[in-house]
């Protein structure tokens, strides 16, 4: 009766390694060393069975196809889609955690830690705004204040933020002045009594927007992690980060799109990114923005000036390994404009960049630093 194709190769490798210890048995001529010779072949033998068993089964499991999961949902004003590898499902608990960083950082909840704050109550702050805070905070000190999280009450006045967008009335400087004074995160918020962040100037308020949806993608990660999960895609409002592979065994191909004016469902992709455990997180001035007397007004707003940037920039994404930091410093780069966009990603060579542009002539144009150009691929 033929063998199945499991046993096949131990019955091949019986046949080459049985018979030379037979031959060999037969050799002893003392009784108590056949008999030592039978419990060592038979302990050869059990040794042979397990080592050939163990490299049959691991080579099976290569051979076999992984299993992955896909979750979609709504989640901080936006979607989310998420795929790992593996047979659990954690469903539950990545809604959970959602639930939980929009208490501590949704400007949509009354409720949330961020609401309560900028309507001035003094509440100790939570775990998750705490971290998240912490990192805006060094994302601005990276980029020279170019990010900045205390930028709300100009996001506000130019109908943004989280009020319905409006186009503000007859904008005179000392408009524009006086919202200055509120914001600065280093002139206006005092941290040295933490768990309690006071302020230190009049109508400051918090708006950690800019970063959380990519801290939130860490977070996931994080409990994917702890679950021991090799394999991962997380993208929640265009921010990703992946690890592993993708079903198809290969990198996570994430796509970047085309600068295209307005929100529409159809999105052209510039390039494509082979992601490899990393993040990459895509901000622009094409989807959010209103006009006004033949004139655009972009929701990326400089600090310095405390108005929305003029330049020819039109899309910065960035690759880190984590994705909040990716996240504000892709605001940031888009705050910088091309010039000093590019400076900066020269002299942070460890972080990837990826711009898009026009150029004097009005054409698109892009540029990439090194660290991001080997897993880049442009689109025609």
């Amino acid at each position: 009766m033929p063998l199945s194709p499991f046993y096949e190769p131990l019955n091949q490798s019986l046949n080459i390694f049985l018979p030379p210890l037979i031959f060999l048995a037969k050799s002893w001529e003392s009784y108590a060393t056949k008999k030592l010779y039978h419990f060592c072949s038979m302990r050869l033998f059990g040794f042979l069975f397990l080592t050939i068993l163990v490299f049959y089964s691991c080579g099976g499991r290569q051979n076999q196809q992984v299993t992955y999961n896909q979750y979609q949902g709504y989640a901080q004003g936006t979607t989310f889609t998420i795929q790992h590898s593996g047979s659990g499902d954690f469903l539950d608990s990545i809604q959970s955690m959602l639930k939980e960083i929009d208490q501590a950082l949704s400007l949509w909840q009354d409720s949330s830690w961020i609401s309560r704050w900028n309507r001035g109550e003094t509440i100790p702050i939570p775990f998750y705004a705490s971290e998240c805070l912490r990192l805006a905070l060094d994302v601005g000190n990276l980029t020279q204040g170019a990010y900045d999280p205390t930028m709300l009450p100009l996001s506000r006045f130019w109908g943004f933020g989280d009020s319905l967008f409006e186009a503000p009335g007859l904008v005179r400087p000392e408009h524009i002045d006086s919202l200055k004074n509120m914001v600065g995160f280093k002139t206006c918020l005092n941290l040295d009594s933490l768990p309690f962040v006071h302020r230190k100037c009049k109508g400051t308020l918090l708006d950690l927007n800019g970063i959380a949806q990519g801290y939130s993608v860490d977070l996931l990660a994080a409990l994917l992690d702890r679950n021991g999960v090799n394999d991962y895609m997380i993208e929640l409002g265009g921010e990703v980060r992946a690890k592993g592979k993708n079903p198809s065994a290969k990198d996570w191909q994430i796509g970047i799109d085309k600068p295209k004016d307005g929100v529409t469902n159809d999105r052209p992709l510039q390039a494509v990114v082979a992601l490899q455990n990393a993040a990459l997180a895509t901000s622009g001035t094409y989807r959010k923005y209103y006009e006004r007397d033949g004139k655009r007004y972009s929701h990326v707003l400089d600090p310095a000036t405390g108005r929305p940037v003029a330049h020819q920039l039109l899309s910065v994404s960035v690759m880190h390994p984590s994705c909040a930091m990716a996240d504000g410093l892709a605001t940031a780069l888009m705050v910088m404009g091309p010039s000093k966009a590019r400076q900066w990603a020269q002299e942070n060579p460890e972080t990837g960049v990826y711009l898009i542009y026009l150029d004097h002539a009005g054409m698109p144009k892009t540029w990439t630093n090194h660290k991001i150009q080997r897993f880049i691929s442009e689109l025609n």
